[in-house]
């Protein structure tokens, strides 16, 4: 996939384009929990929107998960989103 970035003058006219490619893929959500607990990782919740709504396979766009590390005790979530993977960055 590329993406690009624009940018204007304040005539409207375009000054330059930056093009980025990107290597996406999707994780399945036992894919993930696995990693996660094996990474160490105490997994809160697996959410299947920004709005906090659970998480369904057969609905959900994304995967919010909420992680924790205890060994670190900070707080994470990871996102994967297979529609629009420019969200949350």
């Amino acid at each position: 996939m590329v993406t690009w970035q624009d940018d204007f003058d304040a005539d409207g006219q375009l000054e330059w384009r930056r093009y980025r490619r990107l290597n996406l893929s999707w994780l399945d959500p036992e894919n993930v929990q696995q990693l996660l607990t094996e990474t160490g990782f105490q997994i809160n919740a697996c959410l299947g929107d920004f709005t906090g709504s659970a998480f369904s396979a057969d609905t959900a766009v994304e995967q919010i998960w909420d992680v924790r590390k205890p060994a670190h005790a900070t707080s994470m979530k990871v996102i994967h989103d297979r529609n629009d993977w420019t969200k949350g960055i």
